[in-house]
């Protein structure tokens, strides 16, 4: 095989490889509707991203900033979804110690109890979505889930320079 039939045939696997990732992306968007449509009543009525918020807000205080970077939100609707949170007394947002052009958001009690609340409920999901399957495909599922989450988790320029050194 020459230089330009291997280019071609590395251009075909990517191709095949980014319809795969499509086609995985549109099944997960798929079950994370049909989650989300399936609520329960005592849930809290929040967006996937109010719902990310709340998870990174758990952790500790964050500036919006990082919130926005972390959650790959658009500024406006990151602004939009903390200003609603705020009016429904879930969290506080306030001048950053150090830089008065930054703010930092934090939960309030109630938005620690919602938080509780979210995490249990998702956790309470994920039971029934895996008791659905075999204990083998259990296994397999989080497995595959835990490599996909390495992959996309890993340091970007570590990434970088991998595939810098596979192209030679």
């Amino acid at each position: 095989m020459n230089r330009e039939e291997r280019g071609m045939a590395l251009r075909a696997e990517l191709a095949h490889r980014a319809e795969q990732v499509v086609r995985f992306e549109r099944y997960y968007a798929r079950r994370l509707r049909a989650t989300s449509e399936g609520r329960r009543p005592n849930e809290t009525n929040l967006s996937v991203a109010q719902a990310e918020i709340f998870h990174e807000l758990g952790k500790a205080p964050c500036p919006v900033a990082w919130l926005r970077e972390r959650l790959a939100l658009d500024a406006g609707y990151l602004s939009r979804s903390l200003r609603w949170l705020e009016l429904t007394g879930e969290i506080t947002v306030s001048v950053a110690r150090g830089d008065r052009r930054g703010r930092l958001v934090t939960l309030t009690r109630a938005g620690e109890r919602s938080a509780r609340i979210l995490e249990r409920d998702l956790a309470q999901r994920a039971r029934e979505a895996l008791e659905r399957l075999p204990r083998r495909q259990q296994r397999r599922l989080v497995r595959a889930m835990a490599v996909v989450v390495e992959i996309f988790e890993r340091d970007a320029l570590t990434n970088l320079v991998e595939a810098a050194r596979e192209r030679g």
